[in-house]
């Protein structure tokens, strides 16, 4: 009987890339500029505002976490439940989230249903009721969360980690909790005004014909008008190596965050970064985890991630290690990493990544809607519209050589930071 789990990864036939698709900018008459995803066989339309954080609002994102769960617990016209039973007759729902740089609002609804949701969504957006009381609870919630998060070894890591990292950089500064507790309605009502009454957001359609848009142009041609001036943010780099630790007596586990710098500037290199540090920590036949999983059994898992924002970008390792391993651990991470730096990898062991990422970017893009959401955040970065194309190119051009080159300028253990509680 054959082996059902051969050793040997199987070649990419090269030509066999996925469809890659693009927005289509759409000038309206309202003046706004809509970028089209065109409609697949998917019965599903999805429209999206991005709204850019000002430089008020910047490493406050207490008000913003509150102002987004705000949105849809009741408008100037209905209660939270009489709006979402209105969004739930025309079959749609909203997605909500923050991050460091903007806000994102998504209407998502059968095509057929768009102009009957489309009015329950400015509704939303624009005449929110920001109810007092849900305030209230909103913050209890959150302070009760960050309470409980407190005693996690995995969240003091983090917060470790992140005070570190990104002390004074007003994109990743982190509110504590006295700023939390002192956080009142007046504030989420100031954000609100200044970021989604006071700018147009950008705008992403997909699952919509050109053919279509008079419905979509007339609900974006009723948003506010002024465009919002992109934010300088100032540089920021790692600094200095360090070995950080938060003690935390009677628990049973460690956890470990060792970050570094990446690259942003230059495609290619960030490409071949990519893939190297797949090879090194990101999937789960990476060489962190068969070293500190399968061989010690420090750790459940151990994950490398790449974290790109508009303005700069890192690297991360996290895991969370039966307590007493740390310096273990981080002798392994070392060495794994140190034999990338020596050129000590095989073709097969290429092959295999390269089969997993042109995999993993195959899926990324399977249906309108993961499309339309992988478009818009490679958009919100910076990306060329050739980029998906040139990810996968790369995949078939990058070598032993290309990675050592990586590894060497990239994760030398000598300048780390690495942070730990427990």
């Amino acid at each position: 009987m054959p082996n059902p789990y051969p050793l040997q990864a199987p070649a990419i036939d090269l030509s066999q890339a996925p469809d890659f698709p693009e927005f289509e900018l759409q000038r309206l008459p309202s003046g706004q500029v809509l970028n089209l995803l065109a409609r697949s066989q998917n019965p599903l339309s999805k429209l999206s505002l991005r709204y850019s954080i000002g430089p008020e609002w910047l490493g406050r994102p207490y008000p913003l976490n509150t102002l987004v769960q705000l949105l849809g617990e009741g408008t100037e016209q209905k209660t939270a439940v009489e709006w979402n039973a209105a969004l739930d007759r025309c079959g749609a729902f909203v997605q909500k989230s923050v991050n460091r740089e903007s806000l994102v609002f998504s209407l998502v609804c059968r095509s057929q249903n768009l102009a009957q949701a489309l009015p329950l969504f400015r509704e939303m957006l624009m005449e929110s009721s920001l109810n007092e009381d849900e305030f209230d609870m909103q913050k209890e919630l959150q302070i009760s969360d960050f309470m409980q998060e407190s005693e996690q070894v995995s969240e003091q890591a983090r917060r470790l980690s992140s005070n570190y990292l990104f002390k004074g950089h007003p994109l990743f500064q982190e509110e504590q909790l006295p700023e939390l507790q002192a956080m009142n309605l007046e504030h989420v009502q100031a954000s609100y005004q200044a970021l989604m009454l006071g700018q147009m957001p950008e705008a992403f359609a997909s699952g919509i014909e050109p053919g279509d848009l008079a419905p979509l142009n007339a609900f974006l041609a009723s948003l506010p008008t002024h465009a919002e001036q992109e934010t300088k943010i100032r540089p920021w780099s790692i600094p200095a190596a360090a070995d950080l630790h938060f003690a935390m007596p009677g628990k049973s586990q460690q956890a470990i965050r060792v970050a570094g710098p990446a690259p942003f500037a230059q495609m290619q290199e960030e490409l071949t970064f990519r893939f190297m540090l797949v090879l090194w920590g990101g999937y789960f036949g990476s060489r962190l985890m068969k070293n500190i999983r399968e061989e010690k059994g420090y750790t459940y898992g151990i994950n490398a991630s790449y974290v790109r924002l508009k303005s700069t970008a890192y690297w991360m390792v996290n895991t969370q290690i039966n307590g007493g391993k740390k310096e273990e651990t981080l002798t392994e991470m070392r060495r794994e990493a140190q034999r990338l730096m020596q050129g000590d990898v095989g073709a097969e062991e290429i092959e295999t990544v390269r089969n997993y990422m042109a995999g993993s970017l195959a899926r990324s893009l399977d249906g309108v809607l993961n499309r339309h959401d992988r478009l818009m955040g490679f958009q919100g970065l910076g990306y060329p519209a050739d980029y998906l194309p040139m990810q996968h190119q790369s995949l078939f051009e990058i070598g032993a050589a290309d990675i050592q080159a990586a590894a060497q300028q990239w994760i030398n253990p000598e300048h780390w930071v690495s942070a730990s509680a427990g």
